[in-house]
């Protein structure tokens, strides 16, 4: 008796299925879209890592976007100033 329940009820999930087959192949498309999107950022960031990294210290500008009175690292701006040029 059990299986038989079963198989209608698979059954009767297999008729809406194929109702409404336009529905879950567009919702499995958006939703590998999306994951697909939300790791954009990731790859992004990585790509500036990478390119920051490849750059010697000395030539990443140290100040042009902070203001001369920011709150720097112990330290960061002695090494920078004691390169030569």
């Amino acid at each position: 008796m059990p299986e038989q329940k079963q198989s209608k009820r698979l059954a009767g999930l297999i008729r809406l299925a194929r109702r409404q087959r336009g529905s879950l192949i567009g919702s499995v498309l958006f939703a590998v879209a999306g994951q697909g999107a939300g790791l954009v950022p990731f790859f992004l960031v990585s790509q500036i890592i990478t390119l920051l990294a490849a750059r010697p210290i000395h030539e990443i500008p140290q100040d042009s976007h902070f203001p001369k009175d920011a709150q720097v690292a112990p330290g960061v701006l002695q090494q920078t100033q004691q390169r030569p040029a």
